[in-house]
């Protein structure tokens, strides 16, 4: 399975430089967002993820999604997998990014 096709790979890039640099800018006047805050909603956002993958994995639309090719990925499921995954890892580093850019940056002690 691939993890992204080449043109998804240049629409998540732009995205993640579009969104890297607008929270930024609106940080820059902003409260310190405690650690716990920013790991509590990491969580909840992976359990989301988790938690809609495993709904549509049960239903009957999966089966669907096998039968359709795709011109980038071998079939509609994997490139939502695909896209979970990217989904899963991007958030991630955003939210370490905002972690760094608050506790190294824009808040030195």
């Amino acid at each position: 399975m691939k993890f992204l096709s080449r043109k998804d790979k240049k629409i998540f890039l732009f995205y993640i430089i579009f969104v890297g640099i607008i929270s930024i800018f609106f940080q820059k006047d902003k409260i310190s967002l405690d650690r716990g805050d920013l790991i509590s909603f990491l969580s909840i956002i992976i359990g989301f993820l988790l938690t809609a993958l495993s709904i549509l994995y049960a239903s009957p639309l999966r089966v669907i999604l096998y039968k359709e090719v795709d011109k980038d990925y071998i079939t509609l499921w994997q490139k939502i997998l695909s896209y979970y995954k990217f989904c899963t890892y991007y958030s991630s580093y955003y939210y370490f990014f905002i972690l760094t850019l608050n506790l190294f940056i824009l808040f030195p002690n």
